[in-house]
C-alpha cells in the first residue's frame, strides 16, 4: 500500500498524473467586470475610441465593485485617452488583469497578438479580432488556452 500511494504521489509530482482543471463560473462582481471588459474589446477591435472610452467608464466602475483596483486605475486612464494607441496601452493592463480573473471561468478564451506581444480575452474561440491591430488586421492573433 506504501508502495502504491508512494508511486502515485511521485507520478502526480512528476506531472505524469494530470489532474482536470475544471471551467467555474465567474461570480457576480467578475462577471460583470468580464462583460464590460468585452465592450471596450469590441470596441478597440472595430477602432471605435468613443465607445470603448464608455465601456471603459462602466468598467472602472465594475471593476471597483469586484474590489480590483489596477483595472479600475487603468479603465479610468482608458476612458480619457485621446487616441486608440494610448487606450491600447491601457487595454494591455487590464486584459492581463482580466485573464487572472477569468482563469477557468468557462466561456473566456486567451488569444495573443504576435505583433504587440499581448494577450486579451474573448467569449468565442471561432474568430480572432484583435483588439490591439484593429481594422488594419482584425485577425492577427492565435488562440493561447
Amino acid at each position: 500500500m506504501k508502495t502504491l500511494i508512494h508511486a502515485t504521489v511521485c507520478a502526480l509530482l512528476a506531472g505524469l498524473i494530470t489532474m482536470p482543471v475544471l471551467a467555474k463560473q465567474a461570480g457576480k462582481e467578475e462577471a460583470g467586470c468580464l462583460s464590460a471588459y468585452h465592450k471596450v474589446h469590441e470596441a478597440l477591435a472595430k477602432d471605435d475610441l468613443a465607445d470603448a472610452k464608455k465601456g471603459a467608464t462602466d468598467l472602472a466602475i465594475k471593476a471597483k465593485a469586484a474590489n480590483n483596483q489596477t483595472i479600475a486605475e487603468h479603465a479610468d486612464a482608458l476612458a480619457k485617452s485621446d487616441s486608440l494607441d494610448a487606450a491600447r496601452e491601457h487595454f494591455k493592463a487590464i486584459s492581463d488583469e482580466c485573464i487572472k480573473m477569468a482563469a477557468n471561468v468557462e466561456g473566456q478564451y486567451v488569444f495573443n497578438c504576435p505583433m504587440v506581444k499581448a494577450d486579451w480575452l474573448q467569449t468565442s474561440k471561432d474568430e480572432v479580432e484583435n483588439p490591439y491591430m484593429g481594422k488594419k488586421m482584425l485577425t492577427c492573433g492565435q488562440l493561447k488556452k
